[in-house]
């Protein structure tokens, strides 16, 4: 209270925080992102270690299935699985940086068919049958 000539008065002081707080919540970010970035290190080095050993494991087995083996898909399928999930990985450490988006040709007919081959037991389950049959495009053949 400050005393006046006409009495006592009251004496409002504001501060603009605004910029305080942005700086707060920006530190608070970047705090997050290392634990991220940390968590995200040691999450990938675990499951990188298996991955390798699959891999490994997989490589020596595919080196010595005979020519006309059935298994040579199922070989192909955790080859792929495999290197989607060293991809995943990779992508998890990558998170905490700013991407770069990345523009890159793809072959429709590969992607799709990696689709069917992927969701295969889900169809032999539900006893249906996928049949491909793309149409040439020019450069193909």
């Amino acid at each position: 209270m400050v005393s006046t000539l006409y009495g006592s008065s009251k004496v409002l002081v504001a501060r603009n925080i605004t910029e305080r707080e942005l700086m707060r919540r920006q530190q608070a970010h970047q705090e997050r992102l290392a634990v991220l970035g940390k968590l995200s290190a040691v999450v990938a080095h675990e499951i990188n270690n298996p991955l390798a050993a699959i891999t490994m494991y997989n490589q020596m087995m595919e080196s010595e299935l005979p020519a006309a083996s059935p298994f040579h898909e199922n070989v192909g399928g955790i080859k792929r699985n495999t290197e989607s999930c060293q991809h995943i990985t990779r992508s998890l450490l990558d998170y905490p940086r700013t991407p770069q988006p990345k523009m890159q040709e793809t072959d429709l007919h590969d992607l799709l068919e990696n689709v069917v081959r992927f969701t295969q037991p889900l169809h032999k389950k539900a006893n249906l049958n996928i049949e491909m049959a793309f149409q040439e495009t020019e450069g193909s053949g």
